[in-house]
């Protein structure tokens, strides 16, 4: 009586929640599950690219203080002179530019603010820019967590729903097969003194036919 009560009131709330059914209630836990690791994704993918932007800033500091010396080595090429001198400054250009263009090509949305910024002097402008994306990016990632926290919540509500009938429906089936197994038992020995009465009715006509 009270698994059955249980089961009732936990019927009640589901259905209160907007389910007409188990199978609705089942399907709508495999669409949080599914949108919770979607939420993470996203949030993942957020953080990766903040962490990236801090990377990349001194690449991009780096473009900007040696350009010169590249553009000086470009101009003329041939000059030895101007590339023994300037090597090292040359050498750190090019591996700072390769390293701001693998980012670009993982985050290509930002290629416009790179461009433009490295046009401008000192790059202040492109900092500034990189900056307020990167205080987007953390205010974003704050509305996945806070989103991913209350759908977790409501899954871990629904779950505990489902658990209950399926508790009720486990102790519903152990105990029919409780009382089948009993009824086996009882049908088994009432077989078995079926048997032995007949065996002792059997006995006792043999002794009756030896006495005539």
């Amino acid at each position: 009586m009270n698994n059955l009560k249980i089961a009732s009131e936990t019927m009640l709330l589901v259905h209160e929640k907007g389910f007409a059914s188990i199978y609705e209630l089942e399907k709508e836990l495999r669409k949080l599950s599914f949108s919770s690791i979607e939420l993470r994704k996203e949030f993942k993918a957020k953080e990766f690219e903040q962490k990236r932007i801090k990377e990349v800033i001194k690449d991009l500091q780096i473009c900007i203080n040696k350009k010169a010396y590249y553009d000086g080595y470009n101009k003329n090429p041939n000059d030895k002179i101007y590339l023994m001198m300037n090597r090292k400054d040359i050498e750190s250009y090019g591996k700072a530019y390769e390293n701001v263009e693998i980012f670009l090509k993982q985050f290509p949305h930002l290629r416009n603010i790179v461009s433009k910024g490295l046009k401008q002097n000192g790059g202040k402008l492109l900092f500034r820019s990189l900056n307020e994306h990167s205080k987007k990016l953390q205010s974003e990632r704050q509305s996945l967590a806070q989103e991913h926290d209350e759908l977790r919540a409501k899954y871990e509500e629904l779950e505990q729903l489902k658990n209950n009938i399926d508790k009720f429906v486990n102790k519903a089936n152990e105990s029919k097969k409780s009382i089948v197994k009993h009824i086996e038992k009882e049908r088994t020995t009432n077989d078995e003194k079926g048997v032995i009465k007949i065996e002792k009715v059997m006995i006792n006509q043999k002794n009756s036919n030896r006495e005539l």
